[in-house]
């Protein structure tokens, strides 16, 4: 017998307005599997009771040092 796999449904910035309202949705409209990712995983401890797998997620963006940046970059 063939082994089935949960889909699971990342939101990231989970933590934010937006990235509430996603994962919200997600609930709203029957998703299971859903994982919350955000920097600060003990601020969204109630949608754990709702089944939600909470991630520390973080990222580092860095720009390798040959590749130039477009002309319309502002620092």
């Amino acid at each position: 017998m063939a082994e089935s796999k949960q889909q699971k449904l990342l939101v990231t910035g989970a933590g934010g307005q937006l990235g509430r309202l996603v994962v919200g949705h997600l609930l709203q409209g029957g998703a299971s599997g859903v994982v919350a990712g955000t920097r600060d995983p003990g601020k969204l401890a109630d949608l754990w009771d709702w089944g939600v797998e909470l991630r520390e997620a973080t990222s580092t963006i860095r720009r390798a040092s040959n590749v130039p940046l477009p002309a319309s970059t502002a620092f």
